[in-house]
C-alpha cells in the first residue's frame, strides 16, 4: 500500500477475503459521492483474487484530517461519503468541524455551526468588541487586556487546529 497525498477525500478499499487469505487487493478510491464508491467497491471485490468475494473493509483514509479518528474498517458508505462531501465542499472548516464526534456524527449541523478561522485570541476579542460597535481608537481610561478578554470569550466556542490554522464554532 503506498501513501497517497490528495486533496479530495479517499479511501484505500481492500477485499476482505484477499486480506484474509494473506494478500492486499484494493485501491484509492474518492469518497465523496455514495454511488460511485460503492462501484469501486463492486469492481474491487470483481477483480478479487478469491473468488466470489463479498465483503470489503477500509484500510486507510486520506484528506480527512483529524475526522479520520472518527473512521474506521467497517464504517458505513453512506458515514465515510458524507464526511468526504462535507470536506470537499468546505475543506479545513469542516475538518475542524467534525474533530469534534458529535459533530461528526450529525454533519447537517454544519451550516448552522458559522465555523470561523481565527488568527489568535487576542484579534479575536478585537474583533468581537469591533462587530459590537466599542471604539478601539478612544482614548479612554478604560485598559483592556485583550489576550485574557479573547481567552474568556473563546471559553463559549468549541476549537480545532488544522494545518496551521485555529478554527472555532459555538455548539448549536
Amino acid at each position: 500500500m503506498t501513501t497517497k497525498t490528495t486533496t479530495t477525500p479517499q479511501v484505500w478499499v481492500g477485499c476482505l477475503a484477499a486480506y484474509n487469505d494473506g494478500e492486499l487487493h484494493g485501491d484509492w478510491v474518492d469518497a465523496v459521492d455514495a454511488d460511485d464508491l460503492r462501484e469501486s467497491i463492486e469492481e474491487i471485490l470483481k477483480t478479487s483474487p478469491i473468488p466470489n468475494a463479498e465483503e470489503f473493509h477500509f484500510c486507510d483514509f486520506e484528506g480527512f484530517g483529524e475526522a479520520t479518528s472518527h473512521l474506521g474498517r467497517y464504517s458505513s458508505v453512506d458515514e465515510v461519503c458524507g464526511a468526504g462531501a462535507l470536506i470537499e465542499e468546505h475543506g479545513d472548516r469542516a475538518i475542524a468541524w467534525m474533530s469534534e464526534p458529535y459533530n461528526f456524527a450529525n454533519p447537517e449541523g454544519f451550516d448552522d455551526a458559522s465555523v470561523q478561522e481565527i488568527e489568535d485570541a487576542k484579534s479575536f476579542a478585537m474583533d468581537f468588541a469591533d462587530e459590537m460597535g466599542v471604539s478601539l481608537d478612544d482614548d479612554s481610561f478604560l485598559v483592556i487586556d485583550w489576550e485574557a478578554t479573547g481567552d474568556q470569550l473563546l471559553m463559549d466556542y468549541f476549537q480545532a487546529d488544522v494545518n496551521g490554522s485555529t478554527f472555532i464554532w459555538r455548539s448549536v
